[in-house]
């Protein structure tokens, strides 16, 4: 029988932060991977919810509708979850959301900035090639996350979709 204590130090902030997956040495189930995410302070009883995080974050409107659908059809692929990154100076707002998959053997198969309706994709910037809407980042070659869309309308929510299920796929196999 093997056993494996580990003793974490920091705030309850810092102790989100961290990747309890590699501090366990596996993956946790999904059914142990929250879809909701709490934060200590706030007014509403601590817990964060992704609707709430839209509508805090994302303009309203027709936008948010879009946000809002792309987050729908990602999320019913069932082993994937959101995880926010809170700004340092403004409690309660979020930089951007990390889609990952699970088990999470690789980083977030995309990044979604709801303020700016950006997505960046972990895919090669040749990924692109023929999109109507996705464009080849110009980042340094060693970035995971090449491509980029922003959400306008219907046509960019399709190819974003399209986007996020390669980068999926992508995490998803083992020499990825």
């Amino acid at each position: 029988m093997r056993l494996r204590l580990v003793e974490v130090e920091g705030t309850p902030e810092e102790i989100r932060r961290l990747d309890i997956e590699h501090l366990l040495g596996r993956p946790l189930s999904q059914a142990a991977i929250p879809l909701e995410t709490e934060r200590e302070g706030d007014a509403a009883g601590g817990e964060f919810r992704l609707a709430g995080i839209l509508e805090a974050e994302t303009p309203p409107g027709r936008s948010r509708q879009l946000l809002a659908t792309f987050f729908e059809t990602v999320l019913s692929w069932g082993d994937v979850s959101v995880i926010p990154n809170w700004r340092a100076n403004t409690p309660g707002r979020v930089s951007y959301l990390r889609v990952h998959r699970h088990p999470r053997t690789r980083g977030a198969f995309v990044y979604v900035f709801p303020a700016r309706l950006r997505m960046n994709f972990r895919l090669e910037a040749a990924a692109a090639d023929g999109a109507l809407h996705a464009i080849a980042r110009e980042v340094k070659a060693d970035n995971a996350y090449q491509v980029s869309v922003t959400l306008t309308d219907d046509a960019t929510l399709e190819e974003a979709l399209r986007m996020a299920r390669q980068a999926y796929e992508l995490v998803g196999t083992a020499t990825a």
